[in-house]
This record gives C-alpha cells, structure tokens and sequence, in this order.
C-alpha cells in the first residue's frame, strides 16, 4: 500500500467529529472559524509600493499569501487561482482507505456554507467551501490578504469558489452578484484549477 495518510489530518477531522458531536455544527463551526482569525491577527502586515511589485511577489512566493499556497495564478480582472488544494491528496486517500466520510464532514462543510455575519465580513464561506479544511484556509486566507497592503491601502480577498476531490463545484453566487461576475467566468476556471478568488484594491 503505497498511499499515505498523514495523522495530523487525520486528527483534526476526528476533533471536527468529536466538536460537531458535542456541541452542534453551528456552535463547531463559530468555534474553528474563531480559532483561525485569532491566528490569522498575528501575521505581520506586508506593503509594497504598487501593483506590479505585489503581483511580482506573490508569483514568486513572497507574500504572506504564499505561506499557505505554494502557488498562485493571476487571471483577467483580478482574479486569482490555486492550481490544487493543498488537502486533496488526503482526502482522496482517505476517502478510498475508509470506503467514505464520516456523516459530520459534510455537516460542518454546509453548515460554513450558509450565510453569517462573519462570513460575510471576511468575504468566504456561502457555498464556496469544498471541504471541512476550507473552514481554517478560507479566514486565514481572507485576514492574511488583508493584512498587504499597496502604498497603504489594504487588499480585500473575496472567496468565490472551490472544486472538491470528486470534481464538484461550490460557488459562492452570493458574492458573485455582489461583484458583478458572472457564473460562467468561474465555472470555466474551476475546471482547471481548485479555488477562485477575487482581489480587491482600494
């Protein structure tokens, strides 16, 4: 057998059963999402002159974006992608060695994905997330992106959607409307990559 399996994702999905088990999915989720903001205000801020310096830094990896993607692809307008989820691997293997998930996995993921008032303030969640993972990556990735800034004036990420293991799209069509893009601008991009963001400068 020459898939592994990496124990520390392996807990915290257990953690995730065991806080979703005791205290209800809204009050599991509130609790997770709390956690990785109160890590994500300790990351130290990053201002670069202009637009072109921080584009160039974040396709070299020298953004505090790139601590927790290797990789970011610039598209039209804006509009930023992942190649690959960093969890994918897992869960995929995962998913194949235990013959499934466990029922709370998918309970946590919807229950991140209705509206709220942090959600909506960190611009994420609001069917945009594709797995249970999304639930720490998609804040710290909203407080990190606004933590850099252009000639002082912070970055806003804007989550738009994630594709999951087995090729299922999760679409935030909440912020699409808000922002003005259409479906079909994501869509297409989902195909190839794993998650859609939108960066907004001031």
């Amino acid at each position: 057998m020459k898939k592994k399996i990496d124990i520390i994702y392996v807990f915290f999905l257990e953690l995730l059963c065991d806080l979703k088990n005791n205290l209800g999915a809204p009050l599991a989720v509130r609790q997770l999402v709390r956690r990785a903001i109160a890590f994500s205000e300790n990351l130290p801020r990053q201002d670069f002159q202009d637009k072109n310096f921080f584009w160039k830094a974040l396709e070299e990896g020298d953004t505090i974006l790139n601590l927790f993607e290797d990789k970011f692809e610039k598209q039209e307008n804006n509009i930023i992608t992942t190649p690959a989820c960093p969890n994918e691997n897992f869960i995929k293997n995962y998913f194949n060695l235990w013959k499934g998930i466990p029922n709370e996995y998918n309970e946590i993921m919807d229950e991140f994905n209705k509206p709220s008032t942090i959600n909506k303030k960190l611009k994420i969640g609001c069917g945009s997330a594709s797995n249970p993972f999304c639930l720490l990556y998609q804040p710290i990735r909203s407080i990190a992106t606004s933590k850099i800034s252009i000639s002082g004036k912070p970055i806003e990420m804007v989550t738009l959607g994630c594709k999951s293991f087995d090729e299922k799209h999760f679409i935030a069509y909440e912020y699409l409307a808000e922002e003005g893009i259409e479906p079909r601008i994501v869509q297409p991009l989902l195909k190839n990559t794993n998650c859609v963001f939108l960066l907004k400068f001031t």
